[in-house]
Order: structure tokens, then sequence, then C-alpha cells
């Protein structure tokens, strides 16, 4: 082992190591409490199980290694720290091993796409909750997924994230209302669940090319276009 070295090890697995010089060692022994409460502080949402890390890789991380030595300042010099900042310092610990791990196993798992019959029910449920405030774990969960696994499974099979999709759809529908309706704008916007006029014209500028307005007067009175053929002969004519 060489200096800023980590390794996570599970309950119950014997570790042996071998030191080639004296080291500053730091053992953190953190219960399953402490991992779901990171855990979800990290992610939003309750693990759907024990959550297990353990890898036989010795980790690299440059935030462990400055972290640990905090820690082993704090234990040299108790005065100067107090037990709420070793807790926190050790908490912060935690969150990094933490999310590393899943981030980790997240990339193994992105291969797979969304299933064909999860991505139609999902696309189904964004076009029934165009007006409301749909959240990710709404629609991960009208497939019976996690919201991270959807959301990596959607993006493999669609190239976009779910959350583009949404808006993109609901771009769609305020077109569609420009154009049959009198509608006011600000009316459209909320129909198609923006909560502002603003956010709905930086939104709809962004993926259409233009503000609402100018989109609606562009389809309300389109500018006939006309070839150069016949320029050249009402030219000649006249």
């Amino acid at each position: 082992m060489t200096p800023g070295i980590a390794q996570v090890t599970a309950p119950g697995v014997s570790t042996r190591t071998i030191f080639n010089s004296s080291a500053d060692l730091t053992h953190l022994f953190v219960s399953q409490q402490i991992l779901a409460e990171c855990y979800q502080d990290i992610f939003e949402g309750a693990s759907a199980g024990a959550i297990m890390l353990d890898s036989p890789h010795m980790i690299r991380d440059p935030v462990l290694e400055s972290l640990s030595q905090a820690l082993i300042a704090a234990r040299s010099n108790g005065a100067l720290f107090g037990k709420m900042f070793v807790e926190q310092v050790s908490l912060a610990v935690v969150s990094r091993i933490v999310a590393r791990h899943y981030a980790r196993v997240a990339v193994q798992r992105e291969a797979a796409p969304l299933q064909p019959w999860r991505l139609n029910r999902a696309m189904d449920f964004i076009e029934d909750h165009l007006s409301e405030q749909v959240k990710l774990e709404d629609i991960a969960a009208s497939v019976g997924l996690s919201r991270m696994h959807f959301a990596s499974q959607f993006r493999r099979a669609t190239g976009v994230r779910p959350h583009e999709y949404l808006l993109k759809r609901r771009i769609d529908r305020a077109q569609q209302l420009l154009r049959s309706s009198q509608q006011r704008v600000l009316d459209v916007a909320l129909e198609c669940g923006f909560q502002s006029h603003a956010h709905f014209a930086t939104v709809f500028k962004k993926i259409v090319g233009e503000t609402p307005a100018s989109w609606r007067a562009m389809v309300d009175h389109p500018v006939a276009a006309i070839s150069p053929t016949r320029c050249s002969e009402e030219a000649a004519t006249s």
C-alpha cells in the first residue's frame, strides 16, 4: 500500500495488508444505517436493499486522501477539533465512497437500453401528464424502475435524457395549441406544464429557434415564397 490508498471491505471479510514503511492509518467502521442515510442524501431516495460495498481494488482518490488527512489531523490535535467536525468529515468520506461505488455500478448496467414495453409505457405516462409537474421518479415508478436505472436506460434507448424528452413533447403540444387556438401564450404555457411565461419562452426558443409569439405570427401570416424563375418572368412581363 502507498500513501493515499483506500480499501473498502464488506462485513465478515478478512483482509491482509503489508506496509513497506510506517504510516498513519484510519479505520472507519460504518453501520448499514449510516450507509443508507448517505445513499439517500446523495440520490434523494432510499436504496432498494442493503448497501454492500466491497471491491478487491484499491481506491486512489485525491478527495478521500484529503478527507483522511483531515481526520488524522483531528485525532492528533483533539483539543482544536470538536466531535462534530470528526463526524462530518467521516460522513463525507462515506458519502464519497458510496457515490463512487454506485457510479461504477451504473456504468456497468448502462449497456442495456430500456425495454420497448417500458419505453412505450413511459412515453404514454409523459403524454398523459404533460400539463402536470412530473418528476423523474414518477416516470420511473410508472415502469417499475428506480430513478437511476430508468434515466440511464431511457437515454440509452432514445439518445436523450427523460427531462429533455419531456420538454420536447411539451413544446410540441404548445405548437399545436398556438397553431389551432386563440389562447394567450401564458395560458398555453400553463396548459403545457410550464410555471411561467419566461421559462416557457426560454425553452421554446431553445428548441424551435423563435419565441412563442414570433412563431405564432409566422404561422398565422406566412411569407409567400417567390421562386427566382417567377421573379424573372414577372420582371420581363412588366
